[in-house]
């Protein structure tokens, strides 16, 4: 029955405790449910009168990737060449979509190198490094940025 409260630049926002502890229920908006811990808004978090200090409802980042073959050319053109999406949503998968071979590398990432087999669309599933500080946005001038998935 509380007012929605927004994340800070962190991602974290600040819930007040009982003392001997309880249950914290949360609705999340404008996530995907299929990207939240259990595939529901809903969640439901039990903590202590001190413990654990941050709950971690991490938003899963998983990815389909596909090519999708190009238009018969006409007689007078070159062939062209099919393209590679990336999607984050299953439904964004067209039904002529074909999988990909390759590899799909994210530095970062906690498997930095997706081996793409060909035999399936996804969804492949990216965490960050467990190393990483998310809150290092790797803006110094010596760091790759986080943020590049090559293909």
């Amino acid at each position: 029955g509380e007012e929605p409260a927004a994340f800070d630049e962190y991602g974290c926002v600040l819930v007040n405790r009982k003392r001997q502890g309880g249950t914290l229920s949360t609705r999340f908006e404008g996530i995907p449910a299929c990207l939240l811990p259990g595939g529901s808004v809903y969640g439901e978090f039990g903590y202590g009168p001190e413990e654990p200090a941050t709950i971690d409802a991490a938003v899963r980042c998983q990815v389909w990737v596909y090519w999708t073959p190009p238009e018969a050319p006409d007689e007078d053109t070159e062939p062209l060449r099919g393209l590679v999406w990336v999607a984050a949503d299953e439904e964004a998968v067209p039904e002529d979509a074909k999988p990909v071979r390759g590899v799909l590398q994210c530095p970062g990432a906690a498997a930095p190198r997706l081996d793409l087999d060909g035999a399936s669309f996804g969804p492949f599933r990216l965490r960050p490094a467990p190393d990483r500080d998310p809150a290092d946005g790797g803006d110094d001038e010596e760091s790759e940025p986080d943020e590049t998935c090559l293909l």
